[in-house]
C-alpha cells in the first residue's frame, strides 16, 4: 500500500520518551542499552533511509515507531516512497511493513528550511506488534531550558559504514547560533547517511530529548538566501514538547 494515503497536514512536535524499566535502579549504561535495543532502521524502496525508535505496542494489532518524516520521501521526486518497512535492530528478516502515518506538517516542497525542520517528525503504526523492547512515553516533557543547559549528548543511529545501529561518542549542544528556534536542538553529534530519525539523548539526565533531522545550510545574513558563500552548517533535531504527547495519544487512540 502507498504510504501517501495515510498522510495528513498538521504540524506535530516530538515525543519525550523515558525508558521503561522492569525494576531496580536505572543507570546510564542500561538506559543507553535499552534505547539501542529499541532502535531500528527505516527501509523504503530498496534502501535504508533512516533510523527509528519503537515507542509503543499497547494497541491490539500495532507497534508504533517514531522517526524523521523526510526519510519517507524520495529526494528526486519529492513524493513518498511506495513501500516502507521497519527493521528492528536493522535485522532484515524481521522487517515489518508500515500500516499508517500520524498527522504531521512536513512538506518536501517547503523552501523555508527552518519551518521544514520544525515539522520533520512522524509516528508510524506497523502492520503488527514487534517483539522488540519498547521505550514508553512519559506524561510530561522536561523543562526546555534545562535541556538546553545540559552538556553531554549522544545520538543512536544507523552507521552506514558498519551497517549497524551505534551509540555515538559523547557530543554536545551548539549554542550561540545567529537565530533561535524553540522547536529545534542544534548539536555536533556525528551523523551520516541513514542517521536521520535517530534519538538524541542527554547523558547526564538520562533523558531522550529529540529526533535527529539532518543538517541545515544557513546563510549568516539571510536564512532564505540562495547564496552559497558564508554558509553555516548546523546539525539539528526536533525537540520534545507537550504538543506531541497529545498528537501521539490521539494517534494511538485511533488504533485501539
Amino acid at each position: 500500500m502507498s504510504v501517501g494515503k495515510k498522510l495528513f497536514s498538521k504540524t506535530i512536535g516530538c515525543v519525550f520518551l523515558l525508558v521503561a524499566t522492569t525494576g531496580g535502579c536505572s543507570t546510564k549504561k542500561n538506559i543507553q542499552g535499552t534505547i539501542l535495543s529499541a532502535s531500528g532502521t527505516i527501509f523504503c524502496d530498496g534502501l535504508i533511509r533512516g533510523t527509528g525508535l519503537h515507542i509503543d505496542k499497547s494497541t491490539r494489532n500495532h507497534s508504533i515507531i517514531i522517526t524523521a518524516a523526510h526519510v519517507l520521501y524520495d529526494d528526486s521526486s519529492e513524493k513518498l516512497f511506495e513501500k516502507c518497512s521497519y527493521r528492528p535492530n536493522n535485522m532484515r528478516l524481521q522487517a515489518v511493513s508500515f500500516a499508517e502515518l500520524s498527522k504531521h506538517g512536513y512538506s518536501p516542497h517547503d523552501r523555508n528550511k527552518i519551518k521544514q525542520s520544525e515539522t520533520d517528525i512522524v509516528f508510524v503504526a506497523l502492520t503488527r506488534k514487534l517483539h522488540q523492547p519498547v521505550f514508553h512515553l512519559s506524561e510530561k516533557p522536561p523543562n526546555f531550558e534545562d535541556v538546553r543547559s545540559s552538556e553531554g549528548l549522544r545520538v543512536i543511529a544507523y552507521d552506514s559504514i558498519k551497517n549497524q545501529i551505534e551509540i555515538s561518542a559523547e557530543c554536545g549542544f551548539v549554542k550561540g547560533t545567529s537565530f533561535i528556534s524553540n522547536l529545534l536542538i542544534f548539536h555536533n553529534c556525528p551523523t551520516g547517511p541513514g542517521s536521520s530519525g535517530g534519538p538524541l539523548f542527554v547523558t547526564n539526565q538520562l533523558k531522550f530529548v529529540g529526533i535527529h533531522g539532518g543538517t541545515l545550510l544557513i546563510h549568516k545574513e539571510n536564512l532564505t538566501s540562495e547564496k552559497t558563500e558564508n554558509i553555516s552548517r548546523l546539525r539539528q533535531g526536533r525537540i520534545i514538547d507537550e504538543y506531541v504527547l497529545a498528537v501521539f495519544e490521539q494517534f494511538r487512540s485511533g488504533l485501539l
